[in-house]
Formats: C-alpha cells, structure tokens, sequence
C-alpha cells in the first residue's frame, strides 16, 4: 500500500466518523475572503449547531464538540486575579515575530487561524485564557488576541462553515499571523473583520466598533519596544555579559521572551512581555538551587523560552528554558544546566504565555 492509499484509507475512515457527527448545518461551499473585497454572509432561518473540526494528521473532519480543559504542566501553579501583567493605563502591548499591537488590557487569549495540511483551522477561536494566565470558568465572555498555536484537538474550519456560531461573533477580537489574507469581512449581526499586513505579519481585528478597529490596527507596528528579538537562527546560548556603556539612570529590567520553530528553521518570538525584575531574581535563584539536568536531550527544540534580565547599562543575564527536555531544562550559563522547578517558572508564567507554550497547553489542550 502506498502512501496515497494510506492517505485514502485514513480520509475514508475519519469521513466515516464525520458522517455519525451531528451537525445540523448544512455544510456549504466555503470561499475564502477576497483581497479588498466585502462579504455579505448569509444566514438561514434556523440556528445551526456548533459545527467544529478534528485535526488528525493534517486532515480535518466535521463533528461536535466544545472546549477541553487545558492540561497543566504538573510543575506550575495557577495563577489568581491578583495576578495580572502590568499594563499602561487600559491597553497593553502584544508581540508576534516582529510586530507589536495594542489591545484592551482586559481581554484575554485564544486561537487563531493557522495551517494545518491542506485545511486552515482556528483552535479554540474564543478567549479561554485570561490576562493573568488563569483558565476562564466561562470562556468566550470578554474579547481576545489569538495567535496561530493549536491549543486544542477541538478546531473549526476557516473560513467558517456556513451558519456555524463563528459567523456571528459576539466578542471583539485581534488574530496576530493567522493564515488569513488581507481584506475585510462584513458579519450579519454588524461585527466587521479586517486585516492587514504590518511587515509582512497578517493582523486581523474584528469588531462591532469601527473606532476600536482603526485604533488597533492604527497601533500595529514594528516591535522595537521589546528586549526579545523577533527571529533567532539558532538556540540561544545562556550566561552573563557585563555592558561597559554609561547610563546616567540604571534601572533594572527584566523580560520574557518566547520562541517557536518556523516552517524555515528559524524561530520566532510568539510572546513577549516585561516581567518584575524581582521575580526574575527569584525564579532564577530557584534554578540555581535546583538538581542538576543530567540529561543530554539530542533533538531538534520546538519552542523555549528565554528569560533576560539585569541592570541598564551594566549587567545582561540570559537564562533559556528548554521546556521540551526531560521535563524541562534551563540553562543557567557556564555549562551549567538545571532541571526545572515550579519555583524557577512561576514568577514570570502568569500571564499570557500560558496560551503560546505547548509546555503549559498540553499534548491534546
């Protein structure tokens, strides 16, 4: 059997299981969004079910179903309402490769559009991570900024399936690279998508509130604000450098970069935000006082996290989380490597990095 007939085997068998979904949406030619183009969607007399997809193997399939409850790394803590990442009076700042963008402060996260196969699909395509990296009790109430990371094996189809509840949103939202084309889409219920391309990077905002839209999309530009740069080449090396520069007001700093492999090699920075240069202070000194990693893991990294801290003009410490080694490996400098502890990550894991690491989503979401 070669690799086509397998490939029919499996469409066939995961077809068979679509077929014994109940979906109640007639499932209708689905046109992707033109560029400049408006879309008027069209709705039938009747509400339709929730209809999803299952991502298996790059092939999707219509069924039911809802969101799963993420699955917690068994080293981290949940964090509370009290929490929450500093932000600048009502808005704060997202990153994604190399673009910034300002959003509400209290929104949370969710999915966006992303390839899969053949298929686009949007994980979990509602808010179900709040601002301070707590699960919602009741996700999609509050609007949300979505990267292209699969967080859940529950994914609808995009562009939505006619009369699906996508196709009448009921809370704003931001997509920061989903794979979707620049253009606009117009909603029956009033709520208008539109994307654009900042540095060749898709932002997609969509709202009722056509002042909200221009003034994040107004706010999408080149991440120059951020210690963590937009692409790495290759896998940091940790340690510390002394920065003979005069600064007539050192401050302390401290930043949380994360990182995860591209479809060219590289990797690309899926989150961003500044942290307490104390908490930083902490968790690193959890790590040190940590068992040592005697482990040596041989593999290609999809994703890490880069922590940088130290004092303006002085001092630059980089310490590299490798979540996907044995359990977690970080990196202190030196040739010196540590096994990773709750207390190493909880001071800088409460917020929205919960919803751009596979370590904190889980294998299924």
């Amino acid at each position: 059997m070669d690799e086509r007939e397998i490939e029919q085997v499996l469409r066939t068998g995961l077809e068979r299981h679509a077929a014994e979904a109940d979906v109640t949406a007639p499932v209708a030619a689905r046109v992707r969004t033109e560029v400049g183009r408006r879309r008027r969607t069209r709705w039938g007399s009747v509400a339709a079910a929730a209809a999803v997809v299952l991502v298996a193997g790059g092939v999707a399939v219509a069924t039911q179903g809802g969101p799963r409850d993420s699955k917690e790394p068994p080293v981290v803590t949940d964090p509370t309402a009290d929490d929450a990442p500093p932000v600048d009076g009502d808005r704060r700042t997202e990153y994604w490769q190399g673009i910034a963008v300002d959003i509400p402060a209290d929104w949370g996260y969710g999915g966006a559009p992303a390839e899969s196969g053949s298929e686009v699909v949007a994980c979990f395509p509602e808010a179900y991570v709040g601002p301070d990296g707590s699960h919602l009790s009741r996700p999609g109430e509050r609007g949300w900024v979505g990267r292209p990371i699969t967080m859940t094996d529950v994914c609808a189809r995009y562009p939505w399936i006619e009369n699906s509840p996508q196709e009448e949103p009921t809370q704003p939202y931001v997509w920061l690279g989903a794979a979707v084309e620049p253009g606009v889409v117009e909603y029956a219920n009033g709520y208008v998508q539109e994307t654009v391309e900042v540095d060749g990077v898709p932002v997609t905002v969509a709202s009722d509130d056509a002042g909200l839209r221009e003034e994040i999309l107004g706010s999408a530009r080149p991440s120059e604000d951020t210690l963590c740069e937009p692409s790495l080449r290759w896998f940091p090396r940790a340690g510390t450098s002394v920065i003979d520069v005069e600064d007539p007001s050192p401050e302390p700093y401290a930043w949380v970069c994360a990182y995860r492999r591209t479809d060219d090699g590289r990797f690309g920075l899926s989150y961003a935000a500044q942290v307490d240069p104390s908490a930083a202070e902490a968790a690193i000194e959890a790590q040190q006082a940590a068992p040592d990693q005697r482990v040596d893991c041989d593999y290609e990294p999809v994703e890490f996290v880069v922590l940088k801290d130290g004092v303006s003009g002085s001092t630059d410490r980089v310490t590299v989380y490798e979540t996907g080694c044995a359990d977690g490996t970080v990196h202190l400098g030196g040739g010196v490597s540590k096994q990773m502890v709750a207390a190493g990550v909880d001071p800088w894991a409460r917020s929205g990095i919960r919803a751009a690491l596979s370590y904190f989503i889980g294998p299924q979401g």
